[in-house]
């Protein structure tokens, strides 16, 4: 992910747009990721496409099933803002689709 290109957030009002989550207090795949050590890892999630970042955050817990759903705009939107950042480096990045993504299972390097 390169220099110029845009990337797309759903994230809790508290934290500005760039930044990092330094909680321990998140309870999704990647957040909150804690060393060995107990330190945690700061992290911000984002998607190449608003489309993402909102399956990723709101609509992350419904179900992926036909029928009717329910859903919650107060315990599902409250306090969230939407934020698009241009990015001013580029980034490294993994990709993590291939590999199972169980506790401690983390590629070489990645912390």
């Amino acid at each position: 992910m390169g220099l110029g290109k845009t990337i797309f957030r759903v994230h809790p009002d508290a934290y500005d747009s760039a930044q990092f989550n330094p909680s321990a207090t998140g309870n999704a795949r990647f957040s909150p990721l804690v060393k060995a050590a107990g330190v945690v890892i700061p992290t911000i999630y984002a998607g190449t496409t608003l489309d993402c970042a909102l399956m990723e955050t709101v609509f992350h817990d419904v179900p992926f099933a036909a029928g009717p759903k329910i859903w919650s705009k107060a315990s599902h939107v409250a306090g969230k803002v939407y934020s698009q950042l241009t990015l001013s480096r580029d980034l490294a990045l993994i990709d993590l689709s291939a590999i199972a993504l169980q506790a401690g299972n983390f590629p070489e390097g990645s912390d």
